[in-house]
């Protein structure tokens, strides 16, 4: 059960860290594109977490966005570098909607 608490409670990181990179990509001038993709992915992230039911969804969760994308989409963010922030974002949105798919 305290295995399951915890699992649950990784969206909310992720979506804090999402809402980290949005912030910081507006501090750092990234275009407004940009940052509506991130805001696009914090709600993806956040209909996706009302689907999730199983420890093997949560399993796949941590490797779809926690493998790293949204720790370089915040580095990325607060470097400025937008084609990049972009890609990212992009890349894990595609992720979320694979993953929303397969739920």
């Amino acid at each position: 059960m305290e295995e399951a608490i915890k699992d649950e409670y990784v969206i909310f990181s992720y979506l804090g860290d999402l809402e980290t990179a949005a912030r910081l990509a507006k501090d750092g001038g990234l275009s407004g594109a940009t940052i509506k993709e991130m805001e696009a992915a914090h709600s993806d992230l956040m209909a996706l977490g009302a689907l999730l039911s199983t420890e093997a969804h949560y399993k796949r969760l941590k490797v779809d966005v926690g493998g790293g994308l949204i720790e370089d989409l915040i580095k990325t963010s607060r470097e400025g570098k937008e084609d990049i922030a972009l890609g990212i974002v992009r890349q894990l949105r595609d992720n979320l909607r694979l993953f929303k798919l397969a739920v």
